[in-house]
């Protein structure tokens, strides 16, 4: 099982904070990110469906919160390991879907180098990297997505634009992940749920490992 090749990685400073700010909201019954989905997103199924994820395929979810999407996969016969820093939405996450095979869920800091030590085909990534700090934090996670993916691997970015154009988010993503990833395309998408207060607009990126 995947879960004998995690190792749990909690960071300080102001990852710590982080954290123990997502604990906090995780720990109320009923929470759940403005950008978090009752079902997959589009995307996901899009993937699937026209066999963008090989069949028996190793999955990684990134902040995967209370393990929706990556149960979804599991359930369709993936591998899946859903992952976050906090420790409330991990618990959340085994005690719901606790029944389903080929499904593990841990603790992991995806900004502390480090974390796991497997090879993954599909990364996915839906609200993670868009709360993470530029600069060193975002580095690290970039350093491990790389380190964590086999060559030709997939990598599905969905992310807030803020204030930013999907185009202009194309092109930080590419400075960021270009040494690694060759982005496939990138198109405007949705990242409001059914919590949110306020339409969010984001991007869904493919990113394809060198």
């Amino acid at each position: 099982m995947l879960e004998k090749i995690v190792r749990r990685i909690f960071g300080d400073g102001g990852s710590k904070q982080r954290q123990g700010r997502w604990n906090s909201k995780w720990s109320r019954d009923g929470f759940e990110p403005e950008w978090a989905l009752d079902d997959v997103p589009d995307s996901i199924e899009t993937a699937v469906g026209e066999g963008l994820i090989e069949p028996g395929a190793a999955v990684l979810d990134i902040g995967c919160g209370a393990g929706t999407t990556a149960q979804w996969l599991a359930r369709r016969g993936f591998e899946v390991l859903g992952v976050d820093f906090s420790q409330a939405a991990i618990q959340r996450a085994r005690k719901a879907h606790a029944d389903v095979a080929g499904l593990s869920f841990d603790v992991v800091d995806v900004t502390q180098i480090g974390g796991l030590e497997g090879k993954f085909d599909f990364l996915l990534d839906r609200g993670c990297l868009h709360g993470i700090p530029k600069g060193k934090a975002q580095k690290a996670y970039a350093q491990n997505v790389t380190h964590w993916t086999k060559p030709g691997a997939l990598f599905l970015l969905m992310s807030r634009c803020r204030d930013v154009s999907v185009d202009q988010l194309a092109e930080e993503m590419a400075r960021l992940f270009g040494a690694s990833f060759d982005l496939v395309s990138a198109k405007p998408c949705s990242m409001d749920g059914p919590h949110a207060s306020r339409p969010i607009p984001g991007g869904v990126l493919h990113l394809m490992r060198k």
